[in-house]
């Protein structure tokens, strides 16, 4: 998992693009931008002041989105056809805060025809503050 934790001046080679704003979720969550950089899919998310507790401490719940749609753009380019999440772990190791942007890094950890394998963690400031498995099947849309 380490080997995600990615720093994020070498994000500045990622050609990060405007995400598709047919998601009424990371929309409410804030601004999001997607890229590829190498075989991961990396967002990067400056969230609202709604997705923190009055403390300003990021919802577990927003981590956990972010993550599940960021490893749903890498199962989905893996399997080249739409998919749902089968499962689902999330581990919280530090608090992030809303106020400043962090970086979804995903990857496929085991390719397959009918379950792929993700994982991800979330960086904010150069630090690890989640991190998450997931597996996916692909559907007929």
């Amino acid at each position: 998992m380490n080997s995600l934790a990615m720093q994020p001046s070498r994000f500045s080679t990622a050609q990060f693009i405007e995400f598709r704003r047919d998601d009424p979720l990371m929309n409410f969550i804030g601004e999001t931008m997607i890229a590829q950089l190498d075989d991961k899919t990396v967002l990067r998310v400056t969230c609202n002041p709604q997705a923190a507790n009055p403390q300003g401490i990021l919802h577990g719940g927003i981590l956990s989105s972010v993550c599940d749609v960021g490893m749903y753009e890498a199962a989905k380019r893996s399997l080249k056809s739409e998919c749902v999440t089968l499962s689902q772990e999330m581990k919280f190791l530090r608090a992030g805060r809303a106020n400043d942007p962090i970086h979804v890094i995903c990857e496929i950890t085991k390719p397959g025809r009918r379950v792929v394998f993700t994982s991800a963690v979330v960086v904010q400031a150069d630090i690890v503050i989640s991190s998450s498995t997931a597996q996916w099947m692909p559907i007929a849309v």
